[in-house]
């Protein structure tokens, strides 16, 4: 999906076998606590996806924030609301991880 649309088709690159550097991106991702991967899925079939990142900052004092990254729906799933129950999803997330501010 991060190839799939008009932003990701100039910067991704869709690749078989995938580029090493999202393989090791991943695994960093995956290995840290603080950082989600998100699929929405319809049955079996993955429609859309998020990062979901909660970092703590020393300003408020010493409170979190989260940051949404990376949405994407499946062209096929596009204008069904995918995207909005994804970043409503996050925005619970975050909340219940007691993020004090969200950006996307």
């Amino acid at each position: 999906m991060l190839s799939d649309d008009q932003l990701g088709q100039k910067r991704e690159r869709y690749t078989r076998p995938l580029l090493e550097s999202y393989i090791k991106a991943f695994h960093s991702i995956d290995a840290d606590p603080n950082i989600e991967l998100i699929v929405a899925c319809d049955q079996e079939e993955a429609v859309g996806v998020l990062q979901l990142t909660m970092t703590p900052f020393l300003t408020h004092q010493g409170g979190w924030r989260a940051s949404i990254e990376g949405v994407r729906t499946a062209s096929s799933h596009r204008g069904k609301g995918v995207g909005s129950l994804l970043i409503k999803w996050a925005i619970q997330r975050a909340s219940d991880r007691g993020c004090h501010m969200i950006q996307l």
